[in-house]
């Protein structure tokens, strides 16, 4: 399958699952990964409200944007999910690292890739991985017709923590423990 099919297929699950929540996906949004002060204290890129490709912002392929407000800019990134059909030691690497820009300026920010034509995920992704949050290896689930499933507890899952780590930057919410753990389900562990 191609990329460009691969990214149809999980635009089109992604907005069935959101349906009536106060959250949307878009394809190719730009999301900032940087903002400066110019030597006039003013903070840069101006339009940060309207991120552009090649002036602080990467596009990616699929992010579930929250509606804060009432306006046009009022879309929040949550989950930023990078599309592959294979994944390769320079894709780790290379998403890793706008994982790490974005998150500097989106701190409850989930980034990660699913990728269509692989069943199992490699090990070189452990060994390389360092801002990633999640990797699927998609295959059984689009051979199986259970792709949406797939799709829905993923983006479910990572909203959720998301608004958790916000939580915590804002001090909405406070703990006393605080431990980053491991999750990996099989195929037949995802209803």
């Amino acid at each position: 399958m191609k990329e460009s099919d691969f990214a149809d297929i999980f635009y089109k699950a992604a907005q069935s699952t959101l349906i009536g929540s106060n959250y949307t996906p878009k394809k190719k949004a730009n999301i900032l990964y940087e903002l400066f002060f110019n030597n006039n204290l003013e903070v840069q890129p101006k339009e940060f409200d309207h991120p552009t490709r090649g002036r602080s912002a990467f596009e990616t392929d699929i992010s579930i944007f929250e509606n804060i407000s009432k306006k046009s800019s009022g879309l929040y990134p949550r989950v930023i999910i990078e599309l592959k059909t294979t994944i390769t030691t320079h894709d780790i690497i290379t998403y890793s690292e706008k994982a790490q820009r974005h998150k500097m300026i989106y701190p409850g920010l989930r980034y990660g890739i699913v990728a269509s034509n692989i069943s199992v995920i490699s090990t070189k992704f452990f060994i390389h991985n360092t801002y990633l949050d999640f990797v699927v290896a998609a295959k059984k689930f689009l051979d199986q017709g259970r792709f949406e499933v797939l799709v829905n507890k993923l983006i479910n899952e990572e909203i959720a923590l998301s608004k958790k780590m916000e939580g915590l930057l804002m001090k909405s919410q406070d703990c006393c423990w605080y431990q980053v753990g491991i999750n990996t389900n099989n195929f037949q562990d995802i209803k």
